[in-house]
């Protein structure tokens, strides 16, 4: 019975306090630049402008991506 407890209130410290704040904005940060990547990605093919070339709107997009994936990865690690 005590293992239920503290299971429940090892949840209940996960949502509440910084780590599950950055870990809401880094998941917003990586849909929203996935996002504008997949949009960008759709008008080049259209297009036909090559893939290769980047604006600085899409480097910064892929960067966040990157970052927000290190993220999770290294605090799925730690959990």
């Amino acid at each position: 019975m005590r293992e239920t407890a503290d299971f429940c209130d090892s949840i209940c410290r996960r949502t509440n306090g910084p780590i599950p704040s950055a870990s809401k904005m880094f998941a917003i940060l990586f849909l929203a630049s996935g996002f504008l990547l997949a949009r960008r990605m759709r008008e080049k093919l259209r297009s036909s402008a090559p893939l290769f070339v980047l604006s600085s709107d899409e480097i910064a997009a892929a960067v966040c991506v990157l970052a927000s994936l290190a993220f999770h990865l290294l605090r799925l690690r730690r959990s």
